[in-house]
């Protein structure tokens, strides 16, 4: 068993995200993102074919696709995105977001 307190030890760089790399197993990963408001983590997609799943713990924001502001986002939403699908995020307040990233069912094999 293992514990992890993202909330208590939140850290917030007001330069870039700051990403903890939280659990990693399988291909798979878990990292807690921490984004100061106004801060943004760019649009990107990924060639890797896979599902990434954020869950927002604290703070506000904007979910981010390829031609703008895809939705908002405020504590306790879930977003499920295909890893291929351009998504980035803008923080309105500071957020500490839960990242899991995992790999299609085959790759993972």
């Amino acid at each position: 068993m293992r514990k992890y307190s993202i909330l208590k030890n939140e850290v917030f760089n007001p330069e870039n995200v700051h990403e903890r790399l939280v659990h990693e197993a399988d291909g798979a990963n878990i990292k807690s993102l921490h984004i100061k408001a106004g801060s943004e983590l760019p649009v990107q997609a990924h060639d890797a074919e896979g599902e990434t799943m954020l869950v927002v713990l604290n703070g506000e924001g904007l979910l981010l696709g390829k031609h703008g502001v895809l939705d908002s986002l405020v504590k306790g939403d879930i977003v499920l995105l295909d890893l291929r699908t351009p998504h980035g995020l803008r923080a309105e307040k500071d957020m500490c977001i839960l990242a899991s990233f995992t790999p299609a069912r085959d790759a993972a094999k």
